[in-house]
C-alpha cells in the first residue's frame, strides 16, 4: 500500500484487508501473509487498549490502524503507512552523515575533526558500517545529497507538525505518555506519531492527571513522572521539549551528540535529572538567528520543572506560528507544507494596518463629534438652569409684591370703610374701584409669570 493512498482507500482496506474482515484469526498452522515489524510487547491488554485508542484517532500525523489479527498467543496490528525509519534513527543518521562529511572536509575550521574529538565525537570505525544505511534512508525520504546540510529540511519542518499532532491528541483527550524519537515515524510525505500502548484515554475523566499506569521511557520522563507524582498532559509537553532539543542540536551543532550526552551525566543521561545543567546545554548549542533563538526560548518553557509553567500543545502551536511570522526569507520554516499556518505577507499586513488606522481615524472623528455634542448639551443645560433660577427668583419677587399689595389693599379698604361710616361720604369710592382694577391687573400679571 502506497504512503500516498487516500483516506477512502485506507478505509476500504481496513474494512476487509484479507477478504476475511478487519480482524482475522489465523490458525496455528496458517502462514500470516505479512512481514512482522517491531514487537510491541505491551501484552494483550495493552495492545487492545492501543487498538481502541487508534480507532478514535484520525490525523495526518498519527499512525493509522488498518486491521488486526491473532496468530496463536499473539495479537497483531496492521498499521499504515510503512515508515522509512523513526526520528531516533534519523537523528543518528544525521550525526553519522555529518561526521563523515566533516572527516572528508577537515579544512572546515569550525567543524574540524580535532574539535569533534575534543567533545567526544563517535569513533569513525563505528560510523563506517552505518553510512550506507544512512544514505539509503536519506534517499528514501527524498533528500538530495547535494548539500552537507541536506537533512535540515526534515528537521526544520517537523517542529510544527509534531506540535499539531500532540495538540490533536490532547484535544481528543488522549495522553501519549511515551513520547520519544523512536515513536515518531518518518516517511517520504512527512511524519507520524506511533506506539499508543502506554497511552491513556481520559475522555471519561474530568482531568488528565493520573498517578498510576505505565510511565514511558525514563530518558524523556517529566520530573513529576520520575517522582511518581500525579501527572497530566504537561508531562507530554516536557517529553516533546526534550525531543525538540535533540532536533535543534542537529540543526545547529551537528556531530555533537556525544558532547550533549556528556552534559547529562546523571540517571542514565535523562533530561529531567540533569536540568541543573541546562545553562551548559545552551552554551553548547550557541544558537544564532532570531527564529531558532525564539524556538529555544519556547523549548525552555516546555522543559520547565513545574508542569503549570509549560505551554499547552495548543499554545505551542500558536507560539510556533508567531515565531515563524517573525522570520525572514531563508530562516527555518518550522512547519511542513501539510501544516503550515497562513502567515500574511508584509504587503497584506501593511494593508491590514492601513485599514485599521483608517477605521481608528473614523472612530476618532466620531468621538470628537460626540464630545462636541456633549459640550453643547452641557452648555444648554447650564443655560436652562440659569434661566430657571432667574424665573424662580422673579416668581418669588412677584409673590412678595402680590402679598404686599393684598395687605395694602386690605388696609386701604378698611380705612375707606371707616371713613365712609364716619363721614357718610363716598368720595373715595372711585379710587377704590381703581385700586381693584389695578389689583386685578397685578393678578393677571402674576398668572402670566
Amino acid at each position: 500500500m502506497s504512503t500516498e493512498s487516500t483516506a477512502d482507500s485506507i478505509a476500504s482496506v481496513a474494512a476487509d484487508w484479507t477478504g476475511r474482515g478487519s480482524h482475522v484469526d489465523f490458525g496455528i498452522n496458517e502462514i500470516v501473509p505479512l512481514q512482522q515489524g517491531r514487537f510491541l510487547g505491551h501484552g494483550v491488554n495493552g495492545e487492545r487498549k492501543e487498538i481502541e485508542i487508534l480507532k478514535k484517532l484520525s490525523h495526518r500525523h498519527i499512525i493509522q490502524l488498518v486491521g488486526t489479527y491473532s496468530h496463536g498467543p499473539f495479537l497483531g496490528l496492521l498499521l499504515w503507512p510503512v515508515a522509512v525509519c523513526d526520528l531516533g534513527t534519523f537523528l543518528e543518521d544525521c550525526d553519522t552523515f555529518m561526521f563523515h562529511h566533516l572527516k572528508a572536509f577537515q579544512s572546515i575550521k569550525k567543524y574540524s575533526i580535532q574539535t569533534l574529538r575534543r567533545v567526544n565525537a563517535l569513533d569513525p570505525a563505528k560510523h563506517e558500517p552505518r553510512i550506507k544505511g544512512t544514505l539509503d534512508h536519506f534517499s528514501q525520504l527524498g533528500l538530495k545529497l547535494n548539500s552537507i546540510f541536506t537533512y535540515r529540511k526534515i528537521l526544520n519542518e517537523s517542529f510544527g507538525c509534531l506540535a499539531q499532532a500532540i495538540a490533536y491528541l490532547h484535544e481528543q483527550r488522549i495522553r501519549h505518555k511515551d513520547l520519544k524519537p523512536s515513536n515518531i515515524l518518518l516517511y517520504r510525505e512527512g511524519l507520524r506519531v506511533t506506539d499508543f500502548g502506554t497511552s491513556t484515554d481520559f475522555s471519561a475523566l474530568t482531568v488528565s492527571l493520573t498517578e498510576n499506569g505505565e510511565r514511558g521511557t525514563p530518558k524523556y520522563f517529566a520530573p513529576e513522572v520520575a517522582a511518581f507524582k500525579a501527572n497530566g498532559r504537561a508531562a507530554d509537553m516536557f517529553s516533546l521539549g526534550c525531543i525538540f532539543l535533540e532536533m535543534l542540536l542537529q540543526l545547529v551543532k551537528p556531530a555533537h551528540v556525544d558532547g550533549f550526552r556528556a552534559l547529562r551525566p546523571e540517571d542514565d543521561h535523562s533530561f529531567q535529572a540533569n536540568l541543573h545543567m541546562q545553562h551548559q546545554w545552551y552554551e553548547l548549542l550557541d544558537i544564532r538567528g532570531s527564529v531558532l533563538q525564539r524556538l529555544l526560548a519556547e523549548i525552555k518553557m516546555m522543559i520547565a520543572v513545574e508542569p503549570n509553567q509549560r505551554p499547552t500543545a495548543v499554545e505551542l502551536v500558536e507560539h510556533l506560528t508567531l515565531i515563524r511570522g517573525f522570520g525572514k526569507e531563508g530562516d527555518p520554516m518550522l512547519w511542513g507544507a501539510c501544516c503550515a499556518p497562513a502567515i500574511p505577507s508584509l504587503s497584506s499586513a501593511a494593508a491590514a494596518i492601513d485599514d485599521l488606522q483608517n477605521e481608528l481615524h473614523g472612530l476618532t472623528k466620531e468621538l470628537e463629534l460626540a464630545r462636541q455634542d456633549a459640550k453643547l448639551a452641557r452648555e444648554d443645560a447650564n443655560l436652562l438652569k440659569t434661566q430657571n433660577a432667574r424665573l424662580t427668583s422673579m416668581i418669588k419677587k412677584a409673590e412678595l409684591q402680590n402679598l404686599a399689595l393684598r395687605e395694602a389693599l386690605a388696609k386701604k379698604s378698611a380705612n375707606t370703610e371707616a371713613d365712609a361710616t364716619r363721614f357718610g361720604s363716598d368720595t373715595d369710592t372711585a379710587k377704590t374701584e381703581k385700586l381693584k382694577v389695578r389689583y386685578a391687573e397685578l393678578e393677571a400679571e402674576k398668572d402670566a409669570w
